[in-house]
């Protein structure tokens, strides 16, 4: 084989193993008929839907963020469905949203005939949230920052693997003679 063949093959062996993912959040699920684990960029056509079907877990950045065998409120799955279809989540979600504001709304006026001071409470309560976010936010951050070292470190690994495995196949295949001159 030419050195110009083994270059090319080399670089297309290289292009397929380093391509990135174009998509972040991916869909998994397995087929029921074979029995292999299917992913997918794009949600299948059951996912979150009112007839169900096969267990789904998405993630998102390598993180799971939803899972089918889980059971969420009608609205929530109706959002959830609409998002991954880039569809809009539709009134059951924003009429949900909105019962809660009322009650909200209409317990805190309730407070307020009370003798409540809400403000006082809402000021103490945002004061709490602020302290507990900045105690966890540096473990968190030292956490992901951990996950992603290990996460790259695994990749370099596998990034090797494959291209040391791409480099042996190569020198495997046979030394192709070159043509004989042929005269014109």
């Amino acid at each position: 084989m030419s050195n110009i063949m083994r270059k090319l093959m080399l670089s297309i062996a290289l292009l397929a193993i380093l391509t990135p993912v174009a998509e972040a959040r991916m869909y998994q699920w397995t087929d029921i008929g074979s029995g292999n684990v299917q992913l997918s960029g794009s949600p299948p056509s059951w996912y979150r839907g009112a007839q169900g079907g096969p267990r789904t877990l998405v993630f998102d950045n390598g993180e799971l963020v939803d899972d089918t065998a889980v059971q969420v409120p009608e609205s929530q799955r109706i959002y959830l469905r609409d998002n991954a279809f880039g569809e809009d989540a539709g009134e059951e979600v924003a009429t949900a949203e909105e019962v809660v504001k009322d009650e909200l709304k209409a317990a805190m006026e309730k407070a307020q005939e009370s003798g409540v001071d809400v403000e006082a409470v809402t000021s103490e309560f945002n004061q709490e949230q602020e302290e507990l976010a900045a105690a966890v936010a540096p473990d968190a951050a030292e956490d992901l920052a951990g996950k992603v070292a290990a996460l790259k470190s695994l990749i370099e690994v596998w990034d090797q693997r494959q291209l040391d495995q791409a480099r042996s196949i190569l020198d495997l295949l046979p030394e192709q003679a070159s043509p004989p001159n042929v005269p014109q």
